[in-house]
């Protein structure tokens, strides 16, 4: 009897080692439950001939949403799913999705603009200063490793931050002092949670995961946290994710969810692998 296939996938242009360890772990877990791993990256997906006799069942560890489109059409059961991926790539949408579902930092959409155009007017900027005081943190819609997101003290950095990046999606964001520097990364596979292990970062940074700047500690993550990561994954649609939340004198709040989120040192912290449980999703679905 043939073993199960599935595909999966990942970026041929990020080729350091921890996408490689990603799919290694992967390949593993899913080889020890019977299962054939078909590893692919996605600049293999070029002219149409490429979709062809494909496994059914895909592990996607990419943002190339265009391919897993292209991989939902021709008949494969993608996972992240390609409207997954986007609603949690852009912060400016995973925030809108979530809002009124749980609990996450008062948070602004900055108005859309154009390279070509600029802001003329900022009066929307001091409106924002007004609502949620200042520091504020602004983010980018797009950015991962604790880049793209920045800590305004005072207008006049809001202000050139904005008109440099008139093109591209934007939020403003409550300053979580309470929390600054340490956050919680929640790994949910399936509706469940796998793991979660605090991170603090250790050179006075605001943000946890800044270029790796942080410590990782186990956690006991508790039953409210449990639950507002299971609910984010849900609304979003994600089969796995690595959910972050920031710890605040009201409780427990969503931060960002990130759709394929590294687990090398979450397994190194908490001894727990979110590659067998996905393998183990996956079998699942086969």
């Amino acid at each position: 009897m043939s073993m199960k296939r599935v595909l999966f996938i990942r970026n041929a242009f990020l080729d350091s080692a921890p996408f490689k360890f990603i799919e290694q772990q992967f390949v593993k877990e899913a080889n020890l439950l019977g299962i054939d791993v078909v590893v692919k990256k996605n600049a293999d997906y070029i002219i149409p001939s490429s979709f062809k006799n494909q496994p059914k069942v895909c592990v996607f560890w990419d943002k190339d949403v265009n391919l897993a489109v292209g991989l939902v059409n021709s008949g494969v059961h993608v996972m992240n799913s390609p409207e997954a991926i986007m609603l949690c790539d852009d912060k400016t949408k995973t925030f809108l999705m979530l809002n009124d579902k749980v609990p996450q930092p008062d948070t602004l959409i900055c108005p859309k603009s154009f390279a070509t155009v600029g802001y003329s007017k900022i009066d929307f900027l001091y409106e924002a200063i007004e609502f949620l005081g200042l520091p504020f943190v602004l983010k980018e819609g797009f950015g991962s490793y604790g880049e793209q997101v920045y800590l305004i003290n005072n207008a006049e950095e809001a202000e050139e931050l904005v008109k440099n990046n008139a093109d591209k999606p934007l939020l403003f964001q409550r300053f979580i002092k309470e929390s600054a520097g340490r956050d919680l990364r929640v790994y949910v596979v399936g509706g469940k949670v796998v793991a979660a292990m605090e991170r603090q970062n250790m050179f006075g940074d605001f943000r946890s995961n800044h270029k790796g700047e942080s410590k990782s500690l186990n956690y006991d993550i508790t039953s409210e946290q449990e639950k507002i990561a299971i609910k984010a994954c849900d609304v979003l649609g994600v089969d796995f994710a690595g959910v972050d939340i920031l710890f605040s004198s009201q409780g427990p709040l969503v931060c960002e969810v990130n759709s394929n989120a590294h687990f090398g040192r979450l397994i190194e912290t908490t001894g727990k692998n979110p590659a067998k449980k996905i393998a183990e999703l996956v079998l699942a679905r086969l």
